[in-house]
């Protein structure tokens, strides 16, 4: 873990223009930009955001917002080179086009990648823009890649545990990600309350198989936190 770090973000922060519905992607970037870890990991992973669009696009839209409010990364050196931005206007305008064409290339990758999604026509959850961010700077093709080091950044981990309530038998699944939404109408109240809501959660599910004694039957499904990421909110 990483202590925040405010050379990587910028001094203040701006409003966005909103060349249509992209309100979503735009407070979305505003939060990224104000976390330190997700800043240098984009200077630190330009090669890999180089290889897809959304990447590409990404890359952009963070750098320009983070030289636009404060040029203290560019001065002190934390900026290494990356995708090229040559030919961009000047970084406090360049900033808010690029969250716009960051917004096209998405839903441009989207398209590409999941033909029957309706990304783009409408308003859209902030939340699921992050998500489908992440999905589409991963590669494709080789299963040998990398992992997706800014998917490591922000989702936590859990082993997930299935038991069937009629014979107790179960199995374990140890890599499941998670991310965390509070705004839920049952969101904890305290923090001993938000504590829990994140080590561990217990959930029924109707209707479910058992592939030990083949009843149909109510299941328990318990997740556990096994990881925590340098970003948490």
């Amino acid at each position: 873990m990483e202590s925040y770090d405010p050379i990587f973000v910028p001094a203040r922060g701006r409003g966005y223009a909103n060349p249509g519905a992209i309100c979503h992607l735009n407070s979305v970037l505003q939060a990224l930009v104000s976390c330190s870890s997700f800043v240098k990991a984009v200077f630190t992973h330009a090669d890999y955001l180089a290889k897809t669009r959304t990447g590409r696009a990404l890359y952009k839209a963070v750098a320009l917002e983070a030289m636009a409010a404060d040029s203290r990364s560019t001065r002190e050196g934390a900026t290494p080179q990356g995708p090229s931005t040559s030919g961009a206007p000047g970084p406090a305008a360049g900033a808010s086009q690029a969250a716009a064409q960051l917004a096209a290339a998405l839903a441009a990758d989207v398209r590409d990648r999941r033909p029957l999604s309706r990304y783009g026509t409408g308003q859209e959850s902030a939340s699921e823009t992050l998500v489908l961010i992440l999905e589409m700077i991963e590669h494709l093709g080789d299963p040998a890649e990398e992992d997706n080091p800014f998917s490591l950044l922000l989702y936590h981990r859990y082993e997930v545990n299935l038991r069937c309530s009629r014979c107790g038998g179960g199995g374990s699944n140890f890599d499941v990600s998670t991310q965390f939404n509070l705004f839920h109408p049952t969101a904890p109240s305290t923090p001993e309350g938000f504590g829990r809501s994140i080590m561990y959660e217990t959930t029924r599910l109707e209707g479910y198989r058992c592939g030990i004694c083949g009843a149909r039957t109510e299941g328990v499904r318990q997740s556990l936190l096994r990881m925590v990421p340098e970003i948490i909110v």
